[in-house]
């Protein structure tokens, strides 16, 4: 099983490993969302790729790893991924600054077509000088 063309919106970077097509990596260098002091409403940023895969041998896994970085302060934050039926929300509390990452595994079925989708968003506490700065700087895929 190998990956066919994988699309992604906005990505600046995809690059898909020459020798086997069995994992790439794709670079995003603006999903990202912020509140700056004074703000009152909620900031929201998404993105998604298509990762279809070709034909090959049933009992293997599909692994993303979404890689990031969130800076909250008087706010929360919030990154929702979604990949053909698997599904994570992580939430960052106020006082969270460090880098993170999420794993979704899947099945992985041949000749299927999978959507992973992605929604970062940062909600400013009223009353507050709230920061939030929230981003995906890469996504890495692979098939074993």
């Amino acid at each position: 099983m190998r990956f066919g063309k994988v699309t992604t919106t906005s990505a600046d970077d995809l690059s898909v490993a020459p020798s086997d097509h069995r994992a790439l990596t794709a670079t995003f260098p603006d999903r990202e969302v912020h509140v700056l002091p004074g703000a009152t409403e909620p900031a929201t940023r998404s993105f998604a790729m298509t990762l279809p895969l070709t034909d090959g041998a049933k009992g293997e896994t599909l692994r993303v790893h979404v890689q990031g970085y969130a800076y909250i302060q008087g706010a929360n934050a919030a990154l929702t991924l979604k990949l053909k039926g698997h599904g994570t929300v992580r939430g960052f509390p106020s006082g969270f600054s460090d880098g993170y990452v999420e794993v979704l595994v899947a099945p992985a079925t041949p000749a299927t077509a999978y959507q992973l989708s992605g929604v970062l968003k940062a909600h400013p506490a009223p009353g507050t000088d709230a920061q939030a700065d929230l981003n995906v700087v890469s996504v890495d895929v692979s098939i074993s």
